[in-house]
């Protein structure tokens, strides 16, 4: 738990504070270019057509991650005091910087 966490953390720092994903268009694999909740090609694109800049960052993306910081945060409160304090602040930074 403790290592998915710590993914959550370095997402977060990765993509200026929200959690998000960057696509990388030199892959070899197929596969779709949002990969959220919203798994299309067309989820997010504008009413223009045209494609936003990555990286995508999900609202329901972030919600679940704020989840796995302020929970995860309360289930290790009693095995690593520290961790968890740190954790817990993560997750008020996202939720102070998405409102």
């Amino acid at each position: 738990m403790k290592d998915g966490l710590l993914w959550c953390v370095r997402n977060l720092k990765d993509h200026d504070g929200l959690a998000g994903y960057t696509y990388n268009p030199d892959r070899t694999w197929s596969g779709l270019v949002n990969q959220t909740w919203k798994d299309s090609d067309e989820a997010y694109m504008h009413t223009d057509g045209t494609m936003p800049k990555k990286p995508i960052k999900d609202v329901f993306v972030n919600a679940l991650t704020w989840c796995a910081l302020r929970y995860g945060s309360k289930l290790l409160a009693t095995y690593d005091h520290t961790f968890a304090e740190k954790i817990k602040k993560e997750a008020d930074k996202l939720k102070k910087r998405f409102n």
